[in-house]
Parts: C-alpha cells; sequence; structure tokens
C-alpha cells in the first residue's frame, strides 16, 4: 500500500476518532448542565435530612460528583486538541503526498509523451 493510502486510511481513524470524543464530550456537557441545575435546585428541607452529618456527606457527595465531571471534561477537551494537532499534521502530510503524486503523474505523462 503506498504512503498516500496509509496517510489517508490514519487520517480517516483520527476523524473518526476525534467525531467520538467530540460526542463524548457532548454528552459529559449535558450532564454538566443537569448537575448545575439540579444543584442550583439543591435545597431540601432541613427535616430530609437525618441529621447535620447525613446532610453534610449528601452535599459533599453531590459536589464530588460535579468536581468528577469536570475532570473528566477537562482530561476529553485535551484529547481534542491532541487529535486535532493530530489530524492538522496528517492532512500537512497529506497535501504533501498530494503534491508529489501529481509531480509524478506529470513526469509520467511527459515521459510516456516522449516515448510515444
Amino acid at each position: 500500500m503506498s504512503k498516500y493510502g496509509i496517510l489517508e486510511r490514519k487520517n480517516r481513524a483520527l476523524e473518526r476518532q476525534l467525531e467520538f470524543e467530540r460526542n463524548w464530550i457532548n454528552t459529559l456537557e449535558d450532564k454538566l448542565i443537569t448537575f448545575r441545575s439540579l444543584l442550583r435546585d439543591f435545597k431540601p428541607h432541613p427535616c430530609e435530612y437525618k441529621d447535620d452529618t447525613d446532610a453534610y456527606y449528601r452535599i459533599k457527595h453531590y459536589i464530588e460528583s460535579k468536581n468528577v465531571l469536570h475532570e473528566e471534561l477537562k482530561v476529553k477537551g485535551d484529547k481534542i486538541i491532541e487529535l486535532e494537532q493530530q489530524n492538522a499534521s496528517q492532512q500537512t502530510q497529506l497535501k504533501k503526498f498530494e503534491e508529489e503524486l501529481a509531480q509524478l503523474r506529470t513526469e509520467n505523462r511527459e515521459v510516456t509523451a516522449k516515448v510515444n
């Protein structure tokens, strides 16, 4: 398989991975929006808790869940940036090979014309 074909396959794989990561980010952002709205509305009546300790741990767990989502978003965002950089590099390499291929085709036509 030619360099061009290999790069094209790698590029398509990177684009699929990038699309997956973007979809994952959108899912996490939806979850974060839900958590934020729940947190904003998180005002249960004091009688709903067994005691102050129960209230403390329930709220602490809730906030930790929100922080986990922030971390997941940050990690996925970094991964998307990395994939976009790889994709840009692959695109540049692909363009170079396309130019090289066009040059070789031109040379081939010239040689064929001289032979005929």
